[in-house]
């Protein structure tokens, strides 16, 4: 999976790069082994040099699945890091339930329908 960085209306900022690579690198382990992804990651100042607004920073995450399903995710707030911190955690759980719907064997605890320690 490649992750491609767009900065929107601030200048790039090789930290925060290496802060999200790191932070987003949970998605590339969960996706190892299938076909080639690409994750899309936008930062966008959107109030631009004015800092007219407080909550100016807006994040979006958005992958393009096999057999046309997509996962978007759109976050605003105050700084970078923690928008990127919470889509992060929201961007997992939505991933876990796609994964668990192409193969429920490797990510789901019971069976569907079944109770857990019922034994017939």
């Amino acid at each position: 999976m490649t992750i491609d960085l767009k900065f929107l209306h601030t200048p790039a900022d090789p930290q925060l790069e290496q802060y999200v690579h790191r932070r987003l690198s949970k998605i590339n382990r969960l996706l190892e082994g299938r076909e080639q992804l690409t994750l899309r990651v936008t930062l966008e100042d959107r109030s631009g040099p004015q800092k007219t607004v407080d909550n100016d920073r807006k994040v979006t995450l958005t992958l393009a699945l096999p057999k046309g399903h997509t996962i978007r995710i759109e976050q605003i707030d105050d700084t970078f890091e923690r928008a990127v911190d919470f889509i992060e955690r929201r961007f997992m759980r939505q991933l876990k339930r796609w994964l668990s719907r192409q193969d429920p064997t490797k990510t789901q605890k019971h069976t569907v329908g079944g109770r857990v320690g019922a034994v017939r």
